[in-house]
Order: C-alpha cells, then structure tokens, then sequence
C-alpha cells in the first residue's frame, strides 16, 4: 500500500466525511473495523474506498466517506427495486456467517481458556476473530442505507411524497409511525424479561417485601426456594449478559443486575402487568398503525417497498451491534488470560491486532515499541488491499482536522427530528463510558452518536441531541419510547456546544439554541 498516496486521495475525496467517535481500546476497535472496511470492500461491489480511524489515547474518531454511504443507499434501494428477494439473499448469506461466528463464541463461553496450551489458545482465538470479522462485514450496510451522516433515506422520500398533503407538524407524526421498527430489538427483549420476573416477583408477597425493604443481597439467599423465578433469572444472564458492554468498558449482567433493576421498578410502584402487556403489543400494534397511514394516505408500492426494506435493515444494523457485544467480554478475558501467562498488563495486550496477539502466543514476542505509541496516538487506514496503522509522526500525516467539516460560532444548530417536543437544560457532552455516568437529571445529553449503554443516563435526560444517526438509529427509537424530545444528525454538534451551556432543543422545528 502506497500509503501517500492513499492520504492524499483520502484528505483531497469530495463529499464529506462521516465521523463517530468512540471510548475503546485498540484491539476491539480493530476488529470491528477490519471488518467493516477490509473484508466488507473485498465482498461487495459498492463501497467505500477507505475505512479511517485516528486513536488519541482511549478516543477513537472512525471515518467514513459521505459519498460512499450515499451510494451504499442508492444500491440497496435500487436493487431492491428491481429484484424484492436481493435484501433477503443478503441476509441469508449473513445468517450463514452468524452460525459460524455463535459457534466459536459459545465454545470460549462454555469454555476454561487457562486450561488451554499457548498454541491453543492462539488458533482458537484466531478463528473466534476471523469469523468475528466476516460477520461483521455485511451488515454495515445499513449505515449507508439508515444514515449517511446528515439525513435518513427512507424519510426524505416519505416528506418528499407526503410533504405537499400535510402540516409540517403531522407530517413529522406520519413518518415517525411509517419508520418506526416492527420488531423486538435486544434491549427490547431483555427488558421485557425483566418485566416477566418483576412480574413473578411481585406476584410472591415474602420475595416482593425483602427486595423492597431488605435490598438485592436479602432477597438471593432466598431464591432456591422459587425455583421458577431462579430460572428466568439464570436465561436473563445467559441470553443478555452483554448488552451493557462496549469496546471500552465489559461487565457480565446478574442476579444482582437483575434484582436491582426489579427492585427501582417495585419501590417506584410501576404497574408492571400493564407495562409488560403493552411491551408484548408495542410491536403488533406498529404494524397495524402503519398499514393503516399506507392506505389512508394511498401510498405507492414504491414506497411500501421501502418501508419494508427499512424494517428489514434496521433489524440487521441491531443483530450487528449484538454480535460486536457479544465478542467484547470474550476479548477481555483473552487480554487478562495473555497478560498474566507473559507477565504485561491486559491494557498492554488490548494495543495488538489479531496476529500480533496469536504471534505473542505462539513466539513469545509482540512490538513492545509500537503498542506503546499505539496507546497515544495512532492513524489506522484501511483499504482493499489491507490496512495500514501509523505510530508516532507518521501518524500526524492525517489528523481530525483534515477530515472534519468547519465548525463556526453559530448560535443556531438544525438536524432532523426524531422525538418531538421543546425542552431547556444544560448541556452535558458524553463521549466516554464516565462522562455517560455523569449525567445528572433534566441536562440535555449531546453525543456523538448513543448506543444500549447510555440507555440508562437517556432516561435522566431532558432531551437528546446527536451527531448522527438517522430516524430509525438507536438515540431516535429510545427517544420515542422514552418520550423525550430529540434531534440527531447536528454536524459538529459535540465540538459546538460546551458542557455547561444552557440551550433550548427545540424538536418542533429540528433546531437547538444556545441560550
């Protein structure tokens, strides 16, 4: 790779750039960029040309170009037209990837690794990332067809048919039913488990008193007496353990997780029979209110079409969180087991790639130099032929600002709108896994984008406001269901507004105002 001349074509591309920013440590970052960018473009016939990351200490900024986001959209949407059965064909070559990849995930969950010889942990490993890769590679279509950074396809087609029919204000509550998902994601899931235990719970008055009034530690040492409850709990952690991870941060979900949860439910009085029942319908009853608005409003098959497309991509964008999820405490235990058989601390080990880690077991020796640069700063640039990774002033050569758009003193911000309302707070800037604990109650969350961890402080917030992410990405779904006002897709909405400031989110007119 003639890296020069990739930063060149990279700095001069037209278009844009589309920016997330994250809190993570190399290796898992890696990983799922490998996947998304190397192994996607080898597979696909539309794509971008690079995928670029630059690491400042645990931040990492990953870059994507607009243009080619735009045209990933234009050719599922295209195809689709053309041929109903293309999306699915997709899906079910990714299905076969996804076996392959819960094969070797449920080995190492099942599985003692310091049993395991050097030699074997290093191959089991590398098919556990090599299969982590391949089925992290297709799914990201559904960036470009969801949100290219700046709006959400299915949406401008929606105004575009509909706008002349109706208010703007009805306009925005046809297209927030039309794309709002028809399935279960897997934050929906587990918490409507936790609703079925609560549920049990509250049904037994001896179980339902000690939670409340004696706390979580109380009320485990009597669970083997109610031995359905047991269970429920036990699926609960087996199936969603990982949903509060993320490539910075790992922690396992329990008995303690769980009761803790049933516990604020039960001290706040929430009806929890009504809330599980309207949790088994939510989804049953979006697709009635859809069909419904499609015939009211007459709409085309065309558009039919798409809305079904994006009920289908929206699902897989959430199957592909999952699995990045599910690998990340997998990967951690992997850094520990490695650091403590070679004596270096699991951080060091978390700087390699995937073969620098195997070659570590296998030889004894890793680029003790280059992990610690790593660490500070590094420029990762991927392209078709394989990747690159710059340390040191190599990796000055492509920096944030020669990819970010120019950012102003504006006083006024505009993005799309994803949940409805007014709301005045002030503004808190999450961009790590400590800065989303901080949040206090009634500020406004502003992040570069939201992911099933912040979940927790969204439920504090005002409002939300995001970078990215389009009507049917993760911070407009919650928002909805949290009903809280929200706009997302603000260009340089986190590098604009200063923690402390107030502003006025205004989710009528998709505006946010410095107060």
């Amino acid at each position: 790779m003639n890296i020069l001349r990739e930063i060149k074509q990279i700095k001069t591309q037209s278009g844009g750039w589309y920016n997330k920013n994250f809190h993570a440590w190399f290796h898992p970052f890696f990983g799922a960029a490998y996947g998304a960018s190397t192994v996607a473009i080898r597979r696909l016939p539309v794509y971008s040309n690079w995928g670029t990351w630059l690491v400042n200490s645990n931040n990492y900024d990953w870059f994507w170009s607009k243009k080619a986001l735009h045209d990933i959209g234009e050719w599922l949407i295209n195809n689709n037209r053309k041929n109903l059965n293309h999306f699915d064909l997709l899906l079910k070559q990714w299905e076969k990837d996804w076996l392959v990849f819960q094969k070797y995930r449920k080995w190492f969950e099942a599985n003692d690794i310091k049993k395991l010889s050097n030699n074997e942990l290093a191959d089991k490993y590398q098919k556990l990332f090599d299969s982590y890769v391949w089925v992290n590679s297709l799914p990201y279509l559904a960036d470009g067809f969801l949100a290219a950074g700046e709006s959400d396809v299915v949406t401008k087609k929606l105004t575009a048919a509909l706008g002349s029919k109706l208010s703007p204000r009805k306009l925005m509550e046809v297209v927030q039913i039309l794309t709002t998902p028809v399935y279960d994601s897997f934050v929906n899931q587990s918490h409507k488990s936790l609703l079925k235990i609560a549920l049990l719970i509250s049904n037994k008055p001896t179980l339902k008193k000690t939670l409340v009034k004696r706390g979580v530690k109380q009320i485990s040492k009597l669970l083997s007496e109610y031995r359905v409850i047991k269970n429920e709990i036990d699926s609960f952690e087996n199936n969603y353990h990982w949903i509060h991870n993320n490539y910075y941060n790992v922690q396992r979900l329990g008995v303690d997780y769980v009761l803790g949860e049933i516990r604020h439910m039960l001290v706040r009085k929430e009806n929890i029979k009504a809330a599980l029942k309207k949790e088994n319908n939510v989804q049953k009853a979006n697709k009635l209110m859809k069909v419904k608005l499609i015939k009211e409003y007459g709409l085309t098959k065309e558009l039919v079409n798409l809305i079904r497309l994006s009920e289908k991509v929206t699902r897989w964008q959430d199957d592909r969180k999952a699995v990045v999820y599910q690998i990340n405490p997998i990967m951690f235990r992997v850094f520990r087991e490695v650091g403590g058989r070679f004596s270096l601390p699991w951080q060091k080990v978390a700087m390699g790639t995937d073969k620098e880690i195997v070659a570590l077991l296998k030889t004894g020796k890793y680029p003790k130099e280059e992990w610690k640069k790593r660490r500070h700063r590094a420029t990762v640039i991927h392209t078709k032929k394989g990747y690159k990774i710059l340390t040191g002033k190599k990796a000055e050569l492509l920096m944030i600002k020669d990819l970010s758009m120019k950012l102003d003193d504006r006083k006024l911000l505009k993005g799309i709108i994803a949940c409805p309302g007014i709301a005045k707070g002030v503004v808190r800037i999450t961009n790590n896994t400590k800065s989303i604990k901080l949040i206090k109650k009634g500020e406004v969350l502003v992040a570069n984008n939201t992911t099933p961890d912040y979940v927790p402080a969204m439920k504090k917030a005002a409002a939300v406001v995001t970078e990215q992410g389009g009507i049917t990405g993760h911070a407009s779904i919650v928002s909805r269901e949290l009903n809280i006002p929200c706009i997302v897709g603000v260009e340089g909405i986190t590098k604009v507004l200063k923690n402390g400031q107030k502003v006025e989110v205004n989710a009528i007119r998709g505006i946010i105002n410095i107060l």
